[in-house]
């Protein structure tokens, strides 16, 4: 399907697992990719000594063996647990602990790098010159196939969005002759504007957490983000920046984040269609939902969301799964006619314009229910 007009591609976990096949992890399957792929546990199953910490404080606190493949372990319980507990004394084996599960997820997600002939090949073949990508994904599937590698070791081009990323957010550009001064604030947002945000950080950024040293909270993308790097001017190890899945997201706390979604929140407003990939709007994510409100603001045209959960199987074939879908269209209920709600059950029907209304034929039940 080509849209006609700004378009804002709103990624969540659900479009990376369409592109890796299912190969990708939900948010409850860290661990057990962990297990799968030997990374918490060596040769004799026992836990590595880098987890030995994190396995302690989940068997004290849960009752669960991380090692246990029966067991489902809910990353964000634990990852709130311990923000809870830290919010009432900074505890450095505490601190440790959230460090060993982000950790994990680093690694798992590192692991899954090289997928062939997945969605996100064709996706860019979609993307208008002035359309932009918001991700809350932390992996580098997509940003490998924009040009990350090739930005990354000094053999980009001008114009891909892994390089606009590059040049406009990060540290090494700094030192351009054009970066050196201040632009004039502005009043009027330019609808040209392209941008590829990563809402919730990336698992190959890394900064320096000392206030006092120069290169305080600037954010250096890495090529190899399982490698550990040091600050050249402090000579401190550098920290990475994914925010994680708790309630408070914190997102004043690191300067990027909070640039990231300032950007990304006037820019949401001066589109004309919002596509919706894969993200399923968690109740407690008020955040998200926040921002996807911010839509309300602009000349909004067309809603377009591409998730499996849009349908489900009823007696006798499919049907439209309107308790989700109102979830979104709720926020714009009063602005956009129903008529312009375009649901997809993958990319690949996206692409083909396979809107599931028209093909299970219930545009009429669609008016009346949703």
């Amino acid at each position: 399907m080509q849209l006609i007009g700004k378009t804002v591609y709103v990624l969540g976990a659900g479009a990376s697992i369409g592109h890796t096949k299912g190969k990708f992890p939900s948010i409850n399957d860290f661990f057990k990719k962990a297990k799968e792929y030997h990374l918490i546990s060596d040769t004799t199953k026992r836990v590595k000594k880098q987890y030995e910490e994190l396995h302690k404080y989940i068997i004290e606190n849960f009752g669960v063996n991380i090692l246990d493949k029966s067991e489902d372990i809910d990353i964000e319980l634990i990852l709130n647990t311990i923000e809870i507990e830290l919010e009432r004394s900074s505890n450095p084996i505490l601190l440790n602990i959230k460090n060993q599960i982000l950790s994990i997820i680093k690694s798992v997600l590192y692991k899954i790098q090289n997928i062939v002939g997945g969605e996100y090949y064709i996706f860019p073949g979609y993307i208008k010159p002035n359309d932009s990508i918001f991700t809350f994904n932390w992996d580098l599937l997509l940003d490998d196939i924009l040009g990350r590698e090739n930005v990354l070791s000094k053999e980009y081009r001008e114009g891909m969005y892994y390089h606009g990323f590059y040049k406009k957010y990060t540290a090494p550009p700094e030192y351009y002759f054009e970066n050196m001064g201040y632009n004039y604030p502005y009043n009027v947002w330019d609808k040209n504007s392209q941008f590829y945000l990563k809402l919730h950080g990336s698992i190959d950024w890394i900064f320096c957490d000392n206030e006092l040293c120069r290169a305080n909270n600037k954010i250096f993308p890495i090529l190899n983000p399982l490698d550990l790097y040091y600050c050249s001017y402090c000579h401190e190890e550098m920290k990475l920046l994914i925010v994680p899945p708790i309630l408070n997201k914190q997102y004043r706390t690191y300067p990027l984040i909070r640039q990231i979604w300032s950007t990304a929140v006037r820019e949401i407003q001066s589109i004309e269609n919002l596509a919706i990939w894969g993200y399923s709007l968690p109740p407690t994510d008020f955040y998200s939902k926040w921002l996807l409100s911010k839509a309300r603001y602009a000349k909004l045209k067309k809603l377009i969301i591409i998730n499996p959960f849009v349908s489900k199987n009823v007696k006798g074939g499919e049907a439209v799964r309107y308790e989700f879908v109102r979830n979104f269209y709720d926020m714009y209920r009063d602005i956009l006619p129903k008529r312009e709600v375009y649901l997809y059950k993958a990319f690949k029907d996206f692409e083909n314009n396979n809107d599931l209304f028209k093909i299970i034929g219930k545009e009429k039940k669609f008016e009346k229910v949703l």
